[in-house]
Order: C-alpha cells, then structure tokens, then sequence
C-alpha cells in the first residue's frame, strides 16, 4: 500500500496492552497509525488466550489476539529489565502515544509511568485503560467483564423476567470501552497541536459502560422519574417485539403513526381496522388485544416472506439472524465487507471488516497480526534513526485553549440515539454542536425527555425547512464556516434536498461529512428502514443475548448498535480530522451501524 493516503499515517503508538486495550490500538493502526505492539518474550496474557485455530493451543494461533492486533508490528521487551526500561523509553521519546492496561501503578513502579515518558517526551499521550479509573475506590478493583456489565446496567434489562439476568455475549465491555478509549487517544493528540503538551488519557471501561447505557435510565429517572424494569416479553407499543414466525422469528418497531397504518392495511383484521386504533393512546390501552392479532399474523408467514413483505412496506423489520447467516449475509458481500489476511501461523484467514467507510483514507488489512517479535531489529534500528522527540502535526492557526475541540463547528442533521450520542460526546469536549431540526423534530423529545436531554446535552438547536431553497442555502452558509456535517438519515437523504457530500465540499473543500446509515449507502438492505433492534436482529446478537432455555421473544431486545455505532463515528470523525490538519482536505466518512457492530 505504500503511497496510499492514511488518516493517521503521521503517527506512531506504542501499544503496551494485554487485555481490553489491544482493541483500542486495533482502531488505530486500522486507521494507518504506525502501532508497535510492545510484548513481553513469552507473549503475555493476550497470546494465551482461546478459542485457537485449528484448537491447537498455540500463542501464535490466538483468535482474539489475531483480532486484536491486526496491522501492528510486534517487538520483545522484559519491562523487569533495565536494558530493556531503556529501550522502552527511547521508543516513547519518538513516539506520540502509549497505550495500556495494566492495573494502576503498575509501570510508575517500573520507571515507565505517564510522568516517567513526558520527561522523555514532552508530547507524549499516554492512555491508561482500567476497570474503574486510575482514582477513586474501586480503581485497584479487579473486574471482568462480566463485572463491568453487572455493575453498569447492560445485565438487568435483558432476559425472561422471571428467572435471572442476562450478559451480553461477546466482551462488549472490550469494545465499547476500547473505542472511547481511542476517542481519547485521538482527543489528546488534536488538543497537543495548541501548546505541543501531551497528557494521561484515564479510561474506566465501567464508566464508558454506564456512558452507554441502552435506556439512559440515569437520564429518565432524573427527568421524568422513570424506573426502568426487565422487558421479558413485555411491550407498551402494538408492532414493537419479537415474533414467531412459521419458521423462525423477526424483530419489528412500529413506533409511529404513519407506520402502524401501514401495519393494519397489510394484516387488514377487522379488530384493528377499527379507526379506534389511530389513536396512540388506544393501542397503548389495549396493547394485549393488538398483541395477540399481530402474533397471530406473523405466525402464518415464514420469517424471509414476513420480512420482505413488512420492508416492502416501509415498515422497521429484521429476521433473528444467527451468525452463520451473517456470514452468508448478501449486504454484507455486496459491500465487499469481509477481509482476507495471510496469517504466516495460520495462512489464509476471512476476517471481520472495518467499522467505517473513509473516502480518502480508507481502511486497509496493511499486514496481518504478528508473530511474537517479528520486528523486533527492523523496529529497534527504525526507532535509532527517528528523530527525537517527534513532534506532534501542527496547524497553522490552531485553536485556543480551553476545551480540545473549541473552534471546531458541527451542523448535526441526527435523529434518535446513535447519531445525537456520537455528535454529543464531540460537543462535551468543545465542538459547537448546532442541532437542526424541522417539523422532522428528533422524535426523543416525545415523552423521552430525559433521553432527549441527556443525548443532547452541549448542543446548540435551530429549526430550518430543508424543503425549502431559502433553508437549504442557509444550511449551504454555515457549511462554508463549519467543520463537519452528522446525519443518520435514510441514504439519499441530504441529496434530495441538494445537500449531498459533492455540493457540501463545492461550498467548503474541508469539509467533512459522516453519514450513519442502518445499513450503509450501498447493498440490497440501504433502503431498509432500521432501528437498534433491527441491527440487533439482523447482526446475530438479538440470537446470542440470552441463557440457553431463555425464550427468542426475550432475548437481547436492547439497542447496543446505537452506542456501539456512536463511539466508531466519534473514532473516525477525529481520525479526519487530523488527517485534514496534516493535508488540508476533508473526506466524506459512513459508519453503517449494522457493519460496526458486526465488527464487534
């Protein structure tokens, strides 16, 4: 790949990690970050880890390490070591960021601690990824996780409410906490370009778990005193569940009116053409007699005809997918999403695609994951040579102090959770956020106000008609004084009001657009109409979330893609802009939510 434009290709990390960290690092080498994976002779704790290929338990054939450490280079240090402390220090000197996860303390007592590298390296970002934080009472606390889980939240919403709670399968803990652990990372470096100071990233995976919380149940309780109960298999909301179907089960959410019209014109039932049901109120009042008509519908469909019928229609609707079927997905293949690797252990390997689509800086499989020290003199004589310190990017006129992105604007077009929690962690850090709206309002301000609150806390809000020409050249005003444009629209959607990625950047050539489609631009599914729970569904989660006699119609009925999709877009949005500081141009950037949770 050489010559090919990276977001961040001007950067080298030393990743020191072993456990949720390596996932953190796995992003930013993705993103064309120089990452050199610092280990110890045996290979620690990560290379230990199964399943293995083949079940031949070898360090080399370490699934979950060949998963984390993709696109990094590998040396060998004994940190116990002083000759090797030394190496480990030139290396910070001419490097921009460290990250790791070892328990509080644990590299201060080796000489090798945040305060230890910036004496070397003034510049250096150091990330420092724990179960509970580097302060406070839990931070020497050990935690799986399974802990972080139980203790945030994500265990007591799911499963039948009549028996015990539910994890998540799949460590989400690794990889939600991972991606705010390289949104930090990247936060740092961009505040570096003010005063060319590095500073200590402290990343508790329980806070990033409780940040991401699937019913904001801290938000609703303290707006509307909501306390939020196990579902089981429960609803509110006609056309908002689980379905057996003749032959499987689909997810559907009729949330609205327009669409539960369109859900009584396809079941045409006698009952529920009755105008009575037009009413919200009504449906929710005799949410039981709906039920049992719905139910009895889907069960005379097989789950694909139900599926195609219901997306013919519009309506949000997905079938409980299991991972084979993922596997054999026609949007994913459409996409080209799966990625081939040589493993030099292994040979030929499929493996997981990227969590975002970048234009001018796409993601690439550069090599596959290391053996133990395989760069370890090409690495060491590379480091020799480089200049020292450093150095950060630099900008011409970088913005003032104060929070890291002050001076950076953002016109934010997002509706519901996935996009309002992704432009809501950049507003926390000092972007201004400004909120469109229309009569499209963001449909959270409906009887969700403390969900609405808390994922738009930080923003500025304006209502424009984009139906409108007189709306569309305002919108067009603010781009030419803005930075990035957020949308979660439908694809097509900002090009039929002639607000597409080719018009934004004839107005301003830096700007940077992020789209967060359900399904991406592309593909057979771009035009299925998708909520959390369909991605669930559609991705293999929904199927996995429960214990083994847990029924299908209570399993993981929550919205992870939401906050797992918002912390990726937040990753790729600070990647560009970076890379827009270092080569003066914006791209056009799509986190398709079904694809970054399949990542995970």
């Amino acid at each position: 790949m050489a010559g090919e434009s990276t977001a961040l290709g001007h950067f080298r990390v030393l990743d020191l990690t072993q456990g949720p960290g390596q996932y953190a690092t796995r992003l930013l080498a993705d993103l064309g970050a120089d990452v050199i994976r610092v280990e110890p002779p045996s290979g620690g704790e990560a290379r230990r880890a199964g399943p293995f290929a083949g079940d031949i338990e070898d360090p080399e054939r370490s699934l979950p390490f060949i998963q984390f450490n993709t696109n990094k280079r590998s040396i060998a240090l004994d940190l116990e070591v002083r000759a090797d402390r030394d190496a480990l220090l030139d290396a910070a000197a001419c490097s921009d960021a460290v990250v790791e996860d070892h328990p509080p303390g644990h590299l201060a007592a080796l000489g090798l601690g945040y305060d230890d590298l910036r004496r070397v390296n003034p510049g250096i970002v150091v990330t420092s990824v724990t179960p509970f934080g580097q302060t406070g009472p839990r931070a020497h606390w050990k935690a799986d996780d399974l802990i972080i889980q139980a203790l945030s939240d994500w265990m007591f919403g799911v499963g039948d409410d009549t028996s015990l709670p539910c994890a998540c399968p799949a460590d989400p803990t690794a990889f939600i906490g991972a991606a705010h652990a390289a949104f930090g990372t990247l936060i740092a470096l961009y505040a570096r370009r003010n005063d060319g100071e590095g500073q200590h990233v402290d990343v508790s995976l329980h806070e990033a778990m409780v940040a991401s919380a699937f019913s904001t149940p801290i938000g609703r309780y303290s707006a509307a005193t909501q306390i939020m109960q196990r579902f089981g298999t429960a609803t509110n909301t006609p056309g908002v569940n689980c379905y057996r179907c003749a032959d499987g089960y689909v997810v559907m959410n009729v949330h609205f009116d327009h669409l539960w019209k369109r859900l009584v014109e396809w079941i045409d039932h006698p009952v529920l053409n009755d105008p009575y049901w037009l009413e919200p109120g009504a449906r929710v009042e005799s949410v039981d007699l709906a039920e049992e008509i719905i139910k009895g519908f889907a069960e005379t469909k097989k789950t694909q005809d139900f599926a195609r019928e219901a997306r013919e229609r519009g309506l949000p609707v997905a079938p409980v997918n299991t991972f084979t079927d993922v596997r054999k997905s026609p949007q994913l293949a459409a996409r080209g999403w799966f990625e081939e690797a040589l493993h030099p252990a292994i040979g030929p390997m499929r493996l997981p695609g990227f969590p975002w689509v970048l234009g001018e800086t796409p993601a690439r499989i550069r090599r596959p994951a290391p053996l133990l020290g395989e760069h370890h003199q090409a690495v060491l004589d590379e480091l020799a040579r480089a200049e020292k310190p450093r150095g950060a990017a630099r900008v011409d006129e970088p913005s003032p102090g104060g929070l890291p992105l002050e001076g950076i604007r953002i016109i934010d077009f997002t509706r519901a959770w996935a996009g309002p929690f992704a432009t809501r962690l950049l507003a926390d850090y000092g972007a201004e956020v400004i909120k469109v709206e229309s009569a499209l309002f963001d449909t959270q301000r409906e009887g969700r106000a403390g969900t609405y609150t808390e994922l738009n806390r930080n923003k500025l809000s304006i209502t424009v008609d984009l139906h409108k020409s007189e709306g569309q050249s305002l919108i067009k005003r603010l781009v030419a004084c803005s930075d990035m444009v957020v949308d979660n629209f439908r694809p097509g959607t900002l090009d039929r009001f002639n607000l597409g990625y080719d018009v934004l950047k004839e107005v301003n050539p830096r700007i940077i657009l992020l789209s967060m489609p359900g399904y991406g631009s592309t593909g057979p599914a771009r035009d299925f109409a998708s909520h959390g729970a369909q991605l669930m569904a559609d991705s293999g989660a929904y199927y996995l979330w429960g214990h083994p006699d847990t029924p299908m119609e209570m399993r993981g009925r929550l919205a992870m893609p939401d906050f797992v999709a918002g912390a990726q877009a937040v990753v790729a949005a600070m990647a560009a802009l970076l890379f827009r500081d270092a080569s003066g141009r914006g791209q056009q950037i799509e986190v398709a939510q079904a694809e970054a949770l399949a990542a995970a």
